[in-house]
């Protein structure tokens, strides 16, 4: 099979899938292609037409340096044509910000117009969820290591305006791969699979959450099913899929699981027919690169093949009919065996766990192709042979931000290089009756990166299964490596709450950090009970400030109270307590403001407000200054606070720039809302301070920062998010 280049002209294509047959009536056979921004290039959206004398592509986003790794064909209008969906993510010498949006099918060959829905959360990887006839878009966040729900509250579910669109953030573990809907436990609910990629002093977990009837508003409950990747980068993305289709909805599945920056890929097999322990498996020698995986069925047999590209190789693995009968499990020593077969021939292998020659119940085996000599393309990678059914997976070098990097080389065969199953059209028809809750996937085919090793000759097959947790004498769960953990979630401006339990204040603060935030302080706890009690009546580890291991409990109290020894009433509103003997406790994590502070003083007009900021060396912040430090810091909208324009300004998740609530009052960028003392905003402030050491040139008059707003949208190009 000889392969040929289909298009050279897209530069660091990110991934490609199917167009589903209904986008465009009469056009079928189309494909998407979404790339990213990379060494001076711009991500894009295309379309391509292949035909046998060429293929022609269109690109549909317009806007430069984003960069794309998704979308979905979802009726967002409701006008009876499908509509693309996607998140980006925009990064350039200053900051970066992710974007959730929509482009119009305008019908043609005409724009696609570009519908901002959220800005913050989503930057790469979403899915879409249908319940109850309304659509609910559940994203996972890189950049800002945050899982949430974005939906509009327009009475016919339409997403046409910003302003109609609401969000919840769901957890804030750490930076999130992916996302897949899927029932996890088989308890007939669907469940929220995930993976967290450990950077710095984070987690590497794979994850499934249980989502409540009420998901908008209820509590979620997060469980950790694999955990143990302890590089950095590690692990990649996750998903489930069940050996025997014939099992879905009466099996658990398993989970394959890409190791990522470790350079391992995992089987997570189910234990048990409910709850979400699983064993966790080594697959198979890492030897190099490897490209992104898919699991499909490639033989027509009914069963799915993991299809790995690897350096010179592709593996191909699958399950076996033993005795008959179909295998429904991996065997728990050897979750993959390797066959070599260039001709696609299955041939089981009879070495088992006890050497001995009979058949195991269950056994399974895998194949791959024999490795062989490829010829190079001129940009240095390999010139794989295609699958059997026309695939041609990829092996891409991977971009710092985790996306896979693929030169200007060409797309390969008579198919694209990464496909994935025709994507079942979302909201095309409105259906009349209500959505059963039970979650239907259609046949789309997620697109994954791993290698295989071999556990054979892999030490980490020595490790075996994750550590279970334990319980203290007092029943408190001692943090494993399979621990089980409930999170109360709940919104608040400041705090959070660590999803581990810790012995001490140094444990606590890593987890805090690794969520950009920090250990609250007692300052910051009052600060936050004055934004708004949490209603969280737990004791909870908080910075002492070398006072020794102290708890904290946000409860009314008396002052003159003193319960027992160490008790401490503060404020009225604040107990703490010294600690006696060991504990169990989770942390109570503050957001925190990147480059400015907010003073403990209220001033009543400017002059006093830049006082008391050049008693802390600091100065007065000016908007712009603001904009800048809201894409550093996980503390948005604490109070009304003076800058350096003589006004009073408030970082805020989202606002309206075309709202005037009040006269004197303006939204800055989405971010930053300002406003002249009113009789609506008491002139009794705090002050923002902003570090003396910002970049020359940075500070900018006053005047101009706000009156000149053609200047300002120009600057939107210079300044932008983390």
């Amino acid at each position: 099979m000889v392969p040929r280049a289909m298009i050279d002209s897209i530069a660091y294509p990110t991934n490609i899938g199917r167009v589903p047959d209904a986008t465009f009536p009469g056009a079928k056979g189309k494909w998407w292609v979404t790339s990213a921004a990379f060494n001076g290039t711009s991500g894009h959206v295309f379309f391509l037409d292949p035909k046998p004398k060429g293929t022609t592509y269109k690109g549909i986003s317009e806007d430069d340096d984003y960069t794309y790794e998704n979308i979905r064909f979802v009726d967002m209008d409701l006008d009876g044509k499908l509509d693309v969906l996607t998140a980006r993510s925009l990064s350039n010498s200053i900051g970066a910000k992710g974007e959730l949006l929509w482009m119009k099918q305008p019908g043609g060959n005409g724009h696609w117009p570009a519908t901002s829905l959220h800005e913050g959360m989503a930057d790469a990887n979403f899915e879409v969820l249908e319940r109850r006839n309304k659509r609910y878009l559940i994203v996972a966040g890189r950049k800002y290591s945050t899982l949430g729900i974005v939906w509009t509250v327009n009475k016919g579910d339409k997403f046409l305006k910003k302003q109609e669109v609401r969000h919840r953030v769901v957890d804030n573990y750490g930076p999130y791969n992916d996302v897949q809907i899927v029932d996890i436990d088989n308890d007939g609910r669907f469940d929220v699979l995930t993976s967290v990629i450990k950077r710095g002093g984070g987690r590497g977990h794979v994850l499934a959450y249980q989502v409540p009837d009420d998901f908008l508003h209820g509590q979620w409950k997060r469980n950790v099913i694999a955990a143990g990747f302890d590089i950095d980068g590690s692990p990649g993305r996750a998903e489930a899929f069940w050996p025997d289709p014939a099992t879905r909805g009466k099996m658990r599945p398993h989970v394959f699981v890409s190791g990522g920056a470790d350079g391992g890929s995992y089987i997570l097999a189910p234990k048990g027919n409910k709850g979400f322990a699983f064993s966790k498996m080594v697959a198979a020698p890492s030897y190099g690169r490897i490209g992104l995986f898919d699991i499909a069925d490639i033989t027509g047999d009914g069963r799915p093949e993991i299809i790995i590209p690897q350096e010179d190789k592709i593996h191909v693995y699958t399950f076996p009919k033993v005795g008959g009968k179909k295998s429904k499990d991996f065997t728990a020593h050897n979750p993959m065996e390797t066959v070599k077969n260039p001709k696609l021939g299955i041939i089981p292998k009879t070495r088992y766990k006890d050497n001995s020659p009979k058949k195991p119940a269950a056994q399974t085996r895998a194949m791959s192709f024999n490795p062989v000599q490829f010829p190079m393309l001129p940009n240095g990678m390999p010139m794989l042979p295609m699958l059997p059914n026309g695939m041609m997976p990829p092996m891409p070098p991977m971009l710092p931000n985790g996306f896979p990097m693929m030169p200007m080389a060409p797309m390969m065969s008579g198919f694209p290089m990464m496909p994935q199953m025709p994507q079942a059209a979302v909201g095309q028809q409105k259906p009349k009756n209500k959505i059963p809750t039970k979650l239907v996937e259609g046949p789309e085919v997620q697109l994954k990166s791993t290698d295989l090793t071999s556990p054979a000759q892999d030490e980490r097959s020595k490790n075996g299964p994750p550590i279970p947790y334990q319980l203290t004498e007092e029943g408190d769960i001692r943090p494993g490596e399979n621990t089980i953990e409930e999170r109360t979630i709940f919104e608040h401006e400041m705090f959070s709450v660590t999803s581990g339990v810790y012995d001490g204040q140094s444990l606590a603060g890593e987890e805090c950090d690794a969520m950009g935030r920090q250990l609250c302080t007692q300052k910051q706890l009052l600060m936050g009970l004055n934004i708004e009690n949490p209603g969280i009546d737990s004791w909870l580890l908080f910075d002492s400030r070398g006072k020794g291991p102290r708890l904290a409990r946000m409860k009314k109290c008396q002052v003159a109270d003193v319960l027992w020894e160490g008790y401490e009433c503060i404020n009225g509103v604040l107990e703490s307590s010294a600690i006696k003997k060991a504990v169990l406790s989770n942390g109570l994590c503050c957001g925190v403001m990147s480059g400015a502070t907010l003073t403990d003083s209220y001033f009543p007009h400017k002059q006093l407000a830049e006082k008391g900021c050049r008693q802390q060396d600091k100065q007065l912040c000016q908007a712009d200054e603001l904009l800048k430090i809201w894409g550093y810091s996980t503390l948005k909208s604490p109070f009304w606070g003076w800058i350096a324009e003589g006004k009073l300004a408030k970082m805020t998740q989202n606002c309206d720039p075309n709202s005037v609530l009040w006269n004197g009052y303006t939204c800055f960028a989405g971010k930053i809302e300002i406003t002249a003392p009113t009789s609506e905003i008491s002139s009794n402030a705090p002050a923002y301070c902003c570090d003396n050491d910002l970049k020359p040139g940075f500070r900018k008059s006053s005047a101009s920062c706000l009156a000149n707003f053609s200047s300002f949208f120009a600057m939107l190009f210079a300044i932008f998010y983390l």
